[in-house]
C-alpha cells in the first residue's frame, strides 16, 4: 500500500452538514454591476446574525429566500463567500493590499459576523510584516484606512489596529496622504501620547537595557567556557581512544 495516499474518510458526525441545507439567493450591488450569488443557509446563518435574523423572522426575505444587498460590492461579497467556503482570503497578490481586507471587514461588520472580523484582523496583522525588505513594513494604504473609518464605529477593533500599526511602526512619512482623515489623526495622537515615555522613564529603560546587556555578556562568557571544557573532554577521549 502506498504511504503517499490519504484516507479521505471521516466520521459522519464530522461531515459538513451545510451541504444538504437549502440555498439562499443573494443579490449584490446595483445595475449594471449587480450580481447574483447563492450560499448554503446552513453555512452562512451560523456565522452571520444578519442572515440568521432575516431567515427566521416574518420577513419577505425569509418567504422568498432572497436577500438584497444593493449597497454592497459584488467583489467584496465574493471574497466573503470565498472565506466561508474555503477558509482563505485570496488577496496576497492584489496591488492594494489592505483595501480588499478593509472592505471585507466592513461587510462582516454589517453582516454581524464576528468570526470573519477576527480572521480579517489576523490577516492584516500578517500583512504588516510583508514589506519589501527586512525591517520595512507594509502599511495600510490611505484608502484602506478611509474604508475602515467610514464603515465602523468609534470603538472598532479595526480602527484600533490601524492606529497601532502607525503608532508602533510608522516614521510619519505616510501621514501626509491622510491629512483629511481627522478622526484617524486624533486617535493616533491619543495613542502616541498614551504610549510615549514620561520624563525619567527613558533613563530607567536605558538602565534596564544596560543590565540586560551585562547579563547577556555573562551568559556568552559562560557558554564560551562550556564550549572550551567540552572541547577538552573530546580531545581527551580521542587521545585515550
Amino acid at each position: 500500500m502506498s504511504t503517499a495516499s490519504k484516507d479521505a474518510r471521516i466520521r459522519r458526525s464530522q461531515a459538513l452538514g451545510y451541504v444538504t441545507s437549502p440555498s439562499l439567493r443573494v443579490i449584490v450591488g446595483e445595475a449594471p454591476d449587480q450580481k447574483e450569488f447563492f450560499v448554503h443557509e446552513g453555512l452562512v446563518c451560523p456565522r452571520s446574525e444578519f442572515f440568521r435574523k432575516a431567515m427566521r423572522g416574518p420577513w419577505t426575505e425569509a418567504q422568498e429566500r432572497k436577500i438584497d444587498l444593493g449597497q454592497e460590492e459584488p467583489e467584496t461579497f465574493a471574497l466573503y463567500l470565498e472565506l466561508l467556503y474555503t477558509g482563505t482570503i485570496p488577496t496576497i497578490e492584489d496591488t492594494e493590499l489592505y483595501a480588499p481586507l478593509s472592505k471585507l471587514y466592513v461587510l462582516a461588520e454589517m453582516l454581524m459576523d464576528d468570526t470573519t472580523k477576527t480572521i480579517v484582523l489576523d490577516a492584516m496583522k500578517a500583512q504588516i510584516d510583508d514589506g519589501p525588505e527586512e525591517d520595512h513594513y507594509c502599511f495600510p494604504e490611505p484608502d484602506a484606512i478611509r474604508i475602515i473609518y467610514k464603515g465602523t464605529t468609534e470603538s472598532s477593533p479595526a480602527r484600533e489596529l490601524m492606529v497601532k500599526f502607525y503608532t508602533d511602526y510608522s516614521c510619519g512619512e505616510e501621514l501626509e496622504e491622510l491629512a483629511d482623515l481627522k478622526e484617524f489623526h486624533f486617535d493616533l495622537a491619543r495613542s502616541l501620547i498614551t504610549k510615549r515615555l514620561r520624563p525619567g522613564e527613558h533613563d530607567l529603560v536605558k538602565e534596564e537595557l544596560d543590565d540586560v546587556k551585562k547579563e547577556l555578556s555573562a551568559v556568552k562568557k559562560e557558554l564560551s567556557s562550556v564550549k572550551k571544557e567540552l572541547a577538552k573532554r573530546t580531545d581527551a577521549r580521542v587521545y585515550h581512544g
